[in-house]
């Protein structure tokens, strides 16, 4: 089992739509070898990864948002038990987590970390605001996961 998965996704072709993608790249680099994180780069959520969280104790998405102003960080939980089979849209993380409950009746804490993009005209690459944004977006994402490592070695009773 994973403590921790990480799935950074967007399209690397669209400008800052790649910033979660570049930012799994960077956190790939920093967790290797902690075999405790796994860190996914996709370009689109596919339904193959429900495998993946269902077997992660926590589970981080990561993604450009057009709705957020350019540079903003949002953290968002997502419902893991209280969601209807008519809240799935197709490649979100939503549907990625009714996916799980349905396939194996739980699945774990899900948040999604969305950052606010500059421009998303098609280039391959990010705008310098995006640029600057990633470290503090790795920086809040390490913060979540030092946490989450923390309580899984602390012993059940002790919690």
């Amino acid at each position: 089992m994973t403590d921790v998965l990480i799935v950074g996704y967007g399209n690397p072709l669209r400008g800052d739509d790649g910033m979660g993608r570049e930012t799994a790249r960077r956190l790939a680099l920093q967790y290797a070898g902690d075999r405790r994180v796994k860190v996914l780069s996709r370009h689109q959520l596919t339904p193959e990864l429900a495998d993946d969280i269902a077997a992660a104790g926590y589970v981080i998405f990561v993604d450009a948002s057009e709705d957020l102003p350019p540079g903003l960080i949002a953290r968002e939980s997502l419902p893991t038990e209280t969601l209807s089979r008519n809240s799935t849209h197709q490649g979100n993380p939503v549907s990625l987590v009714r996916l799980c409950l349905d396939l194996y009746g739980k699945c774990p804490p899900t948040s999604l970390i969305a950052v606010g993009g500059a421009s998303f005209e098609v280039s391959q690459t990010l705008s310098p605001l995006a640029n600057r944004t990633i470290p503090q977006v790795i920086s809040l994402i390490s913060e979540i996961v030092e946490r989450k490592l923390l309580e899984e070695s602390v012993p059940q009773q002790q919690r």
